[in-house]
């Protein structure tokens, strides 16, 4: 029988349990293992598991496949502790959503008998811990696949197979194109939702202001919510990943905070002014669309005045 252990029993980790055991594979023993003893209960309590360990190393204990779910930080430290105990011909893959450093990490770390094939389900929720893990989390979305130089066919081929076993649909792309794309789709979109978050609610005024978010403020601050620990350490471990696109977004929004800032004086000139005035910081597309908006606004202003004048 193989054996298949999963270290790190949260929503991923319990939801690849689960999406196993509802394909039904024979002949294949789940174990799963989690440094909280909440994390390891919730995953027993889940069904997805065939045993739940105490001890990390009797975890992966001759396991053929070892699944890491652990926070980006944490790897280095999991994967040193269980380099030894690995038995040869072992593949150890990860859900990491930054590629690059967990990379080096195994290259660095992994017994040269083992296989390193990196992974990433492009699936999540704002809500963490087993007690959330569903069976269908990854149904039709992409699973990342990120060989390392040194895996076998056969290595990839298992983490391909189980991708397909989960629903999902397996995607082979290269470390920089990995961080560098999930940065733009995925770590950007929670740092601004997070920064709109921390803005509105810290407002003195943010008991009234709540009664009055609706639909969509609720969307574009879902992200907010994620598993804070989860993010740090994204962050942390993506910084020159991330530069680029930061840098984009940084030059589209400049100029829009700039017009946000005119708006709020209500000056129609103003708006134009601030239009040319970030003329020289970004491309001639922005440039014109910034005009645009700017006369646009600055004329619905002067219409709105003159109606509220009769």
């Amino acid at each position: 029988m193989a054996k298949l252990s999963i270290v790190g029993t949260g929503l991923i980790g319990t939801s690849i349990a689960l999406a196993l055991k509802e394909a039904n594979i024979n002949d294949l023993d789940i174990v799963g293992t989690d440094y909280s003893r909440d994390s390891r209960i919730g995953a027993q309590k889940s069904g997805g598991f065939d045993k739940i360990e105490n001890r990390l190393l009797n975890a992966v204990k001759d396991a053929d496949i070892v699944i890491l779910a652990v926070p980006v930080m944490a790897m280095e430290e999991t994967m040193t502790y269980i380099a030894s105990d690995l038995k040869e011909g072992c593949i150890v893959t990860d859900v990491g959503s930054t590629k690059r450093v967990i990379a080096e990490w195994a290259a660095s770390i992994l017994p040269q008998n083992v296989d390193y094939v990196g992974g990433h389900p492009m699936a999540g929720k704002e809500t963490h811990g087993p007690e959330n893990a569903d069976a269908n989390l990854f149904t039709d979305k992409v699973y990342c696949i990120i060989p390392s130089p040194s895996a076998s066919k056969e290595s990839v081929e298992q983490i391909s197979k189980l991708a397909k076993a989960v629903k999902a649909e397996p995607y082979y792309i290269s470390l920089d194109e990995h961080d560098s794309y999930v940065a733009a789709v995925s770590h950007l979109p929670f740092v601004m939702s997070t920064a709109l978050m921390q803005c509105t609610s810290e407002s003195e005024n943010w008991d009234d202001i709540s009664h009055l978010a609706a639909s969509g403020f609720r969307d574009i601050t879902r992200l907010a919510s994620g598993d804070p620990i989860m993010h740090k350490d994204i962050s942390v471990s993506k910084l020159s990943a991330d530069s680029t696109t930061f840098k984009t977004l940084c030059s589209v929004i400049s100029p829009v905070s700039l017009l946000i800032i005119a708006l709020i004086s209500f000056s129609a000139p103003n708006l134009v002014l601030v239009a040319f005035c970030i003329a020289d910081s970004i491309d001639d597309k922005i440039i014109s669309l910034s005009i645009d908006f700017s006369l646009a606004t600055a004329s619905a202003i002067l219409k709105s005045s003159t109606l509220s004048d009769r």
